[in-house]
């Protein structure tokens, strides 16, 4: 738990960083000593969180990190509050400065260091007990048989038996899915030794977290008596594929825990012949995840019924005669109260009571300590090791939200909207790119609930939780956890003093007055009906929820607590809110809701970060009222709270400026709107067309008589899902037919007569619930069929003139519950209603009871119609359900792709020092000095980055210190370039403390840190990551099993080669098939393979892997796929004969999957003997290995080429919709954005399509991942196997080519990049190394051609010569690297929902309408802006190489440009600027000046001092405007650049010379590479 508390700190220390750039320099030093020394901490702890190593020793330093670490977050809050207001500070009688606290911070974390080293030197342990009794508890029903412990399975086995042995010719799955301790594997077990007999093989494997894929398919195959030789996965694969070909199968997967294992497995399954798997796993979601085709079923283990738990419970206690003794009746009950129909929990306490004395005294006393009896000590410590597992399996960020349940009191739902918002308050839940706060948080609730974590306890009608909680037994663990880990602090008894700094609060007792100083409490809970006193001692309060509490009055403390984020005063008796409320500046939620408060003051405008306004409160009564629900009134100017997503209830009783006003809240996801006004009904239409994002609606008119005027509404909200209107309708919003997303509509009062609501609403895709009470005056309902096929709930109430309702065949096919109220004309039942098949409730309120007794259960002459409902309900005076409320919801990059990042930078920086020292080398002594060490070190640093890259050591620790690495690096650079400015005299204004020589030995000091840091922790813990190979490994393999499933558009390219493989020539030929990653490459090769292989002698395929050696792949051919015997030692020359003897005479086809490295291809080639009509097919995303041959006429090269549109969509559609492959209405504009992003790849179409086929078909669900795809694509994200495939092409890159391909992340998604631009771009930057008898240009372009052969970066367009034009990448593949860039620190790209930027930023991209930065940004090198509105250049960019702020609307050249002394590259380029200033002159570095298509017509003789400038475009190509020369003689030296009108351009090359004319005057000067200027 600790790393959750480093992990949180950390983001708190960035964010304060960030924010506090202005900070004293010592304290800022302090802060990143901290940031250092807490993520090594961090990555420490998740690498032994990995390998589960918690010895005693780690437990005792883990407390007292997370002691610092709590120290650390009292220290920002402090800082904080100090900085709010700054007489608090006093107040606190603090004894240190913020400075010395935070040394006094780092001086203890190292002695807490130094401590765990010495003492771990002493010993050395291995605790292995733990895992040990997890595996007794886990095997135990594989041994016992059926014994005691399986009661209440009955019905589950005999239906899972009846799908086990129905006859179906193809596989099926089955997910049996439950909380830990449920019986799943008792369950499966008992129905795997029924049916196992039927089976030609049967096979029953535990898939444990420790095992990987090949252990897992070695026991698989060890069970079904298979060789288990070898360690390639993939002939593991086909080792166990042939061998159950032919044969009807039974397996059993049990304790399923990592998607990847069970996929690996499925794809070696053959299919057909009847076969079963059935899986038993804790893991709901990956069940939900696997379930995209209708051979996969999921089967949900339920708690076992009182009566079944009360029978298994006396049989394990009184074990003679399973009877329970006289006066332990009460007692037991409660025992099995808090045991919740868990087989585990009753057999493990039926056990231990069965040794104890039968009294009630004995009993008793368990039953009040059975949180200390789950402890690791305590006679249920198995319970606790079977449960906590599903606990230390979550990932840190959710271990924290989980805790969050213990301060809840048991048995107390919590509401789904609650909880999450406690989660953002707390900073659990970190933004996502395209999520709000809340869909993230929503995406950790389901995650929870997925895992069997967090139980639903009521649904809403859309399979969403109203209401969660957690089992009782896991209550009281996480209890005794967050005890331990000082998390929560709950009393709810007579606690005396409290823990020693509690950060948590949750008071379970009557009143509650503390007197001890509590200045650590962060969140406090009152679930009491005592009275609490909040006193002047919780100053750093950031939640308070006392909701009903007695509370009369506002408590006046509350305003003083400035750092809350979360007040909940609901259900109290507060009257009125003080106008000091402003005061609480970090305010996000405000709960009123149920209290007295009908008005907000003017003050509560102030607090803009407001996100949830609830005060209203309803009128509880049981019959319906118009106004149920009393508002509230707010200021006119509401709109200044821009961040608002829910306001309700308002009273807009004739207020209009206030509604006008509510346009400006943009962000809004929940409006509720009473007493409208007829007057105001157009001004509120117009408001809400503003609303893009709301997704609830709640209107209600001034009085039941006044109408409600909807209908100016042309533009509705797209993703609106809740609509709910209460008003006389004079007509129906023609609108809200078109509201796709819309899932419940509730009318009421509406007393429609012309239009019929049914016939408005039959057609709505996604409806699932609609009331219609006193909404329509016509006497009969239709429901046609093929209508309103997604109803699940229908509520007609109170519709006086109804006197029938048809429901013809086939219409509301889902529905499930009926309600008719207070229909007092309706004659009969529904016509039709026999015909609803999944109706299962019917509820008859307030009916007359002539009505009521044709449908009586005994002689209703209408019973019979009802025969298929379970439920029949008739009652008096219901009242109705509450209205429903809308619904709400770190940026990291996989570590495999840093370590050549850093490399890289060090590669770029080892250059710059080299130059600076040539350059300077008149430096005094002890700086050369400096420079010459700080070069060994970085050389060093560099040579073991790139052979960790090699062997792709990546752990979290080696991530952490590359990233280290990388921010040293860039201070060096900022360190060389602050000397230059030195050179130029602005040294004295950057106002420098060092000089260069005390910066660089600062420099070399953190590095010497960093490795000390680096190395003490390596010794802590030794590591080794995998996963990501083992992800990638399985998206390659996969086209190899899975037959041609997922092949749409393949037809053409595989008959052409099918053709070419069979086409009889006499020699070798050889087909590379080129394309970049995804694209179905070894798809289509398969199929080619799969198709002609029975024509040749032998055939084999083969993966040529980067991590395989040519003697590997040599052995892998000879011994594993020919069976050639070979001895040991055997080089390469040696294999190189065998194979080659192997294969004369014989017709052969090799595929060479997946290629790499052209030595490998060229070692085979020269085995390979010719003739014979032989074929090889090589896959490779490299084009350039493949254009390496095109030299010899046998070797063919095949472009695989991008889906076109319309196979793209048949595709997308067969995985998303796989029940008919038809997208359905609305959703078409959602799916054409997404096939867009996907750019015709198959590989993002699948899996994209794949993910969206387990979520619900709205809009807004759609919306949200099209938002999201870039945080989707990461690590944990639903599509990060697309990240494995497509980073695996960035990983391999050279490391001087990583740089120059990340540059692409600056661009805007679809914005052509010109070739021209990104190369100069790329000069500037100092990414392009000049070689020998090459100019830069030419060693840019070289290095573009590359990344163009290589698949990564495309051509969008070509010139005559076949030269790219313009270039771009895929959107899925800028996806993944605008993730790079950002978690790297290469580029920040600001598309509009920013807030402060990072002031280690090195490059900025401006994507939005306006920027003007205020904060001090002084490592930014990089500037660039794609938007169209004012971009403000500041003081603050003093070490800027690189601007381009082209097509921005500059009407002068802005004058502090002048002062970039650094300035390499500049465009102003269709900008309105007329001029140019002298001072130009000053920027000597200039290399590139872009004024194409501006107003100028001169440039100044401040030019000539331009001795750099290698290109100099100033030119319009409509009014064919010239600039003219200076009348100085030479105009600049370096390069020259023209283009005509057409647009074409010549290059010419070095030493040539030019005559340039003007005004009878002819110069002549020599030019490097390059083009003309037309001069006048």
């Amino acid at each position: 738990m600790a790393d959750g508390a480093v992990s949180f700190l950390l983001q708190n220390l960035e964010a304060f960083a960030t924010r506090e750039w202005n900070l004293q320099e010592h304290i800022r030093n302090g802060v990143h000593n901290l940031k250092r020394e807490l993520r090594s901490i961090e990555a420490l702890m998740r690498d032994a969180d990995a390998k589960k190593e918690h010895d005693h020793q780690f437990k005792v330093w883990i407390q007292e990190v997370r002691t610092e670490a709590y120290a650390i977050e009292d220290v920002l809050d402090l800082f904080r509050l100090h900085r709010d207001q700054e007489s608090v500070w006093s107040h606190l009688k603090m004894r240190h400065s913020i400075g010395n606290l935070i040394q006094d911070i780092n001086t203890r974390l190292v002695i807490i260091k130094q401590t765990k080293e010495r003492y771990q030197i002493m010993v050395s342990t291995s605790i292995s007990a733990e895992t040990n009794a997890y595996l007794n508890v886990r095997v135990a029903p594989l041994i016992i048989g059926r014994g005691d412990n399986i009661l209440g399975i009955d019905e589950p086995k005999r239906k899972l038996v009846s799908w086990a042995l129905e006859s179906n010719q193809k596989l099926k799955v089955m997910f049996v899915v439950g909380m830990a301790g449920l019986g799943k594997t008792t369950l499966a077990r008992s129905v795997y030794e029924m049916v196992k007999e039927h089976f030609d093989c049967h096979a029953w494997i535990i898939a444990s977290k420790s095992k990987t894929k090949p252990e897992t398919l070695r026991s698989l195959l060890e069970h079904l008596g298979c060789s288990t030789e070898g360690s390639n996965i993939v002939i593991l694969m086909h080792r166990l594929q042939n061998f159950l070909q032919p044969k009807r199968y039974v397996i059993v997967v049990d304790d399923l825990w990592v998607k990847d294992v069970w996929e690996s497995i499925r794809l070696a399954l053959p299919d057909g012949n009847n076969n079963r798997i059935i899986i038993t796993t804790r893991r709901g979601d990956i069940a939900n995840s696997c379930r995209d085709d209708d051979s996969i079923d999921i089967h949900k283990v339920q708690p076992l019924s009182p009566q079944w738990a009360e029978q298994l419970f006396y049989k394990k206690a009184f074990s003679r005669n399973g009877r329970c003794p006289s006066g332990l009746e009460e007692v037991s009950k409660s025992i099995l109260q808090k045991c919740d129909g868990l087989p585990l929990g009753i057999i493990e306490i039926g056990k231990l009571l069965w040794g104890k004395r039968q009294s009630t005294y004995e009993w008793k006393k368990l039953d009040d300590s059975l949180e200390s009896e789950l402890r690791s000590g305590g006679g249920l410590s198995d319970i606790m090791r079977v449960l906590s597992a599903s606990y230390n399996d979550l990932p840190y960020h959710l271990k924290y939200c989980f805790l969050y349940m213990s301060i809840f009191p048991e048995n107390n739902p919590v509401k789904r909207r609650r909880l999450i918002r406690l989660w953002i308050a707390e900073g659990f839940v970190t933004e996502e790119r395209g999520k709000t706060l809340e869909e993230v948080g929503e995406e950790y609730l389901n995650e929870l609930i997925g895992r069997s974590l967090i139980k639903a306890n009521e649904m809403d009608f859309d399979e969403r939780p109203i209401t969660v909680g957690v089992h009782s037994l896991m209550h009281r663990i996480i209890l005794s956890v967050s005890q331990v880990e000082n998390f929560c602090t709950v009393c709810a008894g007579p606690e005396g003093n409290l823990a020693d700094k509690p950060r948590r609060l949750s008071i379970q007792t009557g009143n509650f007055d503390v007197s001890q100083d509590l200045t650590c409490v962060r969140t406090f809970f009152s679930f009491s009906t005592g009275r609490v006193n909040i006193g002047s001692n919780f100053k750093l309060l950031k939640v308070l929820d006392i909701q009903s509490t007695p509370l009369e009055n506002f408590p006046s403390a509350i305003t003083d607590l400035l750092l809350l984020r979360y007040l909940s005063l609901r259900n109290t008796n507060i009257r009125s809110i003080p106008k000091s409320l402003r005061n609480l500046r970090h305010l996000e939620t405000l709960d009123l809701k149920q209290t007295l408060v009908k008005e907000l003051p003017k003050a509560v405008l102030q607090l803009d970060k407001l996100r949830h306004l609830l005060v209203y409160a309803y009128n509880m009564g049981s019959v319906v009222e118009f106004d149920a629900v009393q508002g509230f009134t707010v200021p006119r100017k509401i709109g200044a709270m821009k961040n608002l997503q829910k306001l309700s209830f308002v009273k807009a009783k004739r207020h209009n400026r206030m509604i006008q006003e509510l346009k400006n809240l943009t962000k809004l996801r929940k409006l509720g709107i009473v007493e409208l006004a007829k007057e105001d009904g157009n001004s509120l239409c117009h408001s809400i067309e503003k609303m893009p994002d709301l997704l609830s609606l709640d209107v209600t008119s001034l009085s039941k008589g006044e109408p409600l005027e909807l209908d100016a509404m042309t533009n509705p909200p797209r993703l609106l899902q809740r609509l709910y209107l209460k008003g006389h309708l004079q007509r129906f919003p023609k609108w809200v037919s078109s509201l796709h997303d819309l899932v419940r509509i509730r009318l009421k009062w509406s007393l429609l007569s012309q239009d019929n609501p049914i016939e408005a609403l039959q057609d709505l895709p996604n409806l699932m619930e609609l009331q219609l009470l006193d909404a329509y005056t016509g006497t009969q309902l239709d429901f046609n069929s093929g209508k309103f096929q997604k109803l699940k709930i229908l509520d007609l109430e109170q519709l006086k003139q109804l006197r029938f309702i048809i429901m013809e065949d086939d219409t509301l096919p889902c529905l499930q519950k009926l309600i008719i109220r207070q229909c007092n004309e309706l004659e009969h039942v529904p016509v039709g209603i026999d015909g609803l098949h999944h109706l299962n409730e019917l509820h008859l309120c307030d009916m007359p009871e002539k009505f009521v007794a044709l449908l009586k259960k005994r002689g209703g002459e209408l019973r019979h119609l009802l025969h298929r409902i379970l439920r029949i309900l008739s009652y008096q005076q219901g009242h109705n359900l509450p209205i429903s409320e809308k619904r709400e919801r770190e940026i990291m990059v996989d570590p495999e792709i840093t370590g050549g990042i850093a490399a890289s930078t060090l590669s770029f920086l080892l250059v710059k020092l080299d130059a600076f020292a040539i350059r300077e080398w008149k430096l005094q002594e002890n700086i050369k000095k400096s420079v010459q060490n700080l070069g060994c070190e970085l050389r060093n640093i560099q040579a073991m980055l790139r052979d960790a890259d090699s062997k792709e050591e990546h752990s979290h620790q080696f991530t952490v210190w590359i990233k280290e690495v990388r921010d040293q690096a860039y201070a060096i650079e900022d360190a060389l370039d602050l000397f230059k400015l030195k050179q130029e005299s602005v040294w004295r204004r950057l106002k420098l403390r060092h000089s260069i020589n005390d910066l660089i030995q600062d420099i070399e000091r953190s590095l010497q840190n960093i490795q000390r840091t680096k190395e003490r922790y390596r010794s802590m813990a030794s590591y080794s990551t995998n996963a990501g190979n083992n992800t990638y490994l399985h998206v390659r393999v996969a086209p190899l099993f899975i037959g041609n499933v997922d092949t749409v558009g393949i037809e053409e390219p595989t008959n052409k080669l099918v053709s070419w493989a069979l086409e009889p020539k006499q020699r070798l030929e050889v087909m590379f098939v080129v394309g970049m990653a995804g694209l179905g490459k070894t798809t289509l090769v398969h199929s080619v393979y799969e198709s002609v292989k029975q024509n040749f002698d032998c055939h084999i395929w083969i993966t040529a892997s980067k991590s395989k050696t040519k003697l590997d792949i040599l052995r892998t051919l000879l011994v594993e796929k020919f069976g050639c015997t070979i001895t040991q030692g055997g080089d390469v020359v040696a294999l190189t004969h065998k194979l080659r003897k192997f294969l004369h005479n014989k017709r052969y086809v090799i595929v060479l999957d997946d290629l790499w490295v052209k030595d490998v291809w060229e070692s085979i080639r020269l085995a390979l003997p010719n003739g014979k009509d032989s074929r090889i097919i090589i896959t490779t995303r490299r084009g350039d290995i493949a254009n390496s041959w095109r030299d010899d006429d046998s070797v063919d090269i095949h472009m695989l080429q991008p889906l076109s549109p319309e196979r793209a969509e048949k595709l997308f559609y067969k995985k998303a919709f796989s029940r008919n492959g038809r997208c359905p209405s609305g959703l078409e504009e959602v799916s054409k954005s997404i096939l867009q992003k996907c750019d015709g790849l198959p590989l993002g179409i699948i899996e994209i399509g794949r993910l969206l086929s387990i979520k619900a078909p709205t809009k807004n669900e759609w919306k949200i991942l099209h938002d999201s795809l870039e945080s989707e694509l990461r690590g944990s994200g639903g599509l990060s196997n697309i990240t494995k495939v497509l980073s695996a092409s960035y990983n391999d890159l050279p490391f001087h080519l990583k740089y120059c391909f990340l540059y692409m992340s600056i661009f805007p998604e679809t914005s052509p990049v010109k070739r021209r631009r990104l190369i100069r771009l790329w000069i500037a930057e100092g990414f392009v190394i000049e070689k020998g008898g090459k100019t830069s240009e030419e060693v840019g372009e070289e290095y573009l051609n590359e990344l163009i052969d290589r698949s990564l970066i495309k051509v969008n367009e070509m010139d005559f010569e076949g030269r790219p034009k313009s270039v771009g990448v895929h959107s899925l593949m800028l996806k993944m690297i605008l993730s790079v860039s950002r978690e790297e620190n290469f580029c920040s790209v600001c598309t509009g929902s920013e807030r402060n930027l990072s002031e280690k930023t090195r490059r900025l991209s401006i994507q939005k309408e306006d920027f003007d930065v205020s904060q001090d940004l002084p490592c930014v090198r990089t500037f660039f802006s794609f938007g169209i509105g004012k971009v403000k250049i500041g003081s603050n960019f003093k070490l800027l190489k690189v601007l381009d702020i082209q097509g921005t609307p500059l009407e002068e050249f802005p004058g502090v440009i002048k002062d970039l002394l650094l300035l390499r590259y500049l465009s102003l380029r269709n900008t309105n600027i007329r001029s140019i200033p002298g001072t130009l002159g000053d920027l000597h570095h200039l290399e590139t000046l872009d004024l194409k298509q501006t107003l100028v017509t001169k440039v100044p003789k401040a030019v000539l001092q331009l001795e750099k400038l290698r290109h100099l475009l100033v030119y319009r190509t409509k009014e064919d405007r010239r600039i003219e020369e200076p009348t100085k003689a030479v105009i600049c030296k370096g390069e020259w650049a023209a283009q005509n009108e057409s647009g074409a351009q010549n290059d010419t090359r070095a030493r040539q010379s030019y005559a340039v004319e003007e005004a009878g005057h002819c110069r002549t000067s020599k030019r490097t590479w390059g083009e003309l200027v037309p001069l006048n």
